[in-house]
């Protein structure tokens, strides 16, 4: 049925035709979580597979510079002076386009992806088209079962390698060896079947402006401090997925584990949450019962040693205040979920 033409339909369950589609693995690190506010992509990658060959056709990652502040870099380890001289997006918004044309475009929680590049090249006046999707978040919740939600910890379920955590060029690689596995684990099915809301190829007209060829990569301090995470990073990248009750639940507390890493939540963080919850339909009881999904969850995971330090018990309390539950509650989590060791 498809050969990568323009408006014709995808379907992997064409056999060669579709296996010959393109496959764009989209990873991005920003300033914060809600791009229809002032929140930035700082930094990008687009890993183009074709899944009939086996083999990766391109790859492009760079720092993006988002001419504003950059938010907490305690949480994407990207510094000031790492992307001082980075290509804003506006100068790379071609090479990412050209990456996309033609492709299905995959990620992991591809709707918060898609919101962000989609504002950005809003801001060029260019409408980004609706491409045909995949989600690993949402094949792990489909797929996966009681998969965790994280894509570090979704690939350590799945048995898929992830050795360069928290960059766009190693996340992307890692969603695409994950997208493969969960792929083989539906031989036949339709993007229909597998959660896309699109089916078509859009036109390729709709980026307007060429390729730069500009990038900036890493340094490698600026690799290593993406790898340095405290306890709270840790106990969030395997809090399990099926502590939500909806798909939409799990999109948002991906939201929720990128922003609470650092044990706070600003003004503007919160206000950021809320909008993105609001704009993906979610109701404010929806948003106050994945809260306490996601309390109950680190609850759970912080007592799977079977001893729960005095910092680490400090930690959970500042989060109860953060996530509007009563800090007396946690005694009552702790108490539920059995007897530990506090120390």
């Amino acid at each position: 049925m498809l050969r990568c033409g323009a408006g014709e339909e995808v379907d992997l369950a064409e056999g060669e035709a579709g296996a010959a589609t393109p496959i764009a693995v989209v990873d991005i690190a920003t300033t914060g979580v809600y791009p229809g506010g002032k929140d930035r992509i700082i930094e990008v990658a687009v890993v183009r597979f074709r899944r009939g060959a086996g083999e990766v056709e391109d790859e492009y990652t760079t720092l993006v510079n988002p001419r504003r502040d950059l938010g907490r870099s305690e949480i994407h380890g990207i510094t000031g002076a790492d992307v001082a001289a980075a290509p804003d997006f506006a100068e790379i918004a071609g090479d990412v386009g050209q990456r996309l044309n033609g492709a299905i475009v995959a990620a992991h929680n591809v709707r918060f992806v898609l919101g962000f590049l989609r504002a950005e090249y809003g801001r060029l006046g260019i409408a980004l088209p609706s491409f045909p999707t995949l989600c690993t978040l949402q094949l792990a919740h489909g797929l996966g079962g009681a998969s965790p939600r994280s894509l570090h910890a979704c690939c350590a379920a799945a048995g898929v390698e992830h050795p360069e955590p928290h960059t766009a060029a190693g996340d992307a690689r890692a969603c695409l060896a994950l997208l493969d596995a969960y792929l083989d684990e539906a031989p036949g099915a339709s993007l229909h079947d597998l959660g896309s809301e699109h089916t078509r190829i859009p036109d390729p007209g709709w980026i307007t402006v060429p390729a730069s060829g500009r990038r900036t990569v890493r340094t490698p301090e600026a690799m290593l401090r993406a790898r340095e995470r405290g306890y709270l990073s840790r106990l969030v990248a395997h809090l399990p997925s099926h502590e939500g009750t909806s798909l939409r639940e799990a999109e948002y507390l991906c939201l929720l584990d990128d922003v609470l890493r650092d044990r706070a939540l600003s003004r503007d963080e919160a206000e950021a949450l809320w909008s993105a919850a609001y704009s993906w339909g979610m109701s404010q009881n929806d948003v106050a019962g994945a809260h306490q999904a996601f309390l109950w969850a680190l609850v759970r995971q912080a007592k799977a040693d079977g001893v729960v330090t005095d910092g680490e018990r400090r930690d959970l309390a500042t989060l109860c205040e953060i996530l509007g539950a009563d800090p007396e509650g946690l005694a009552v989590i702790l108490d539920a979920l059995g007897p530990t060791g506090v120390r």
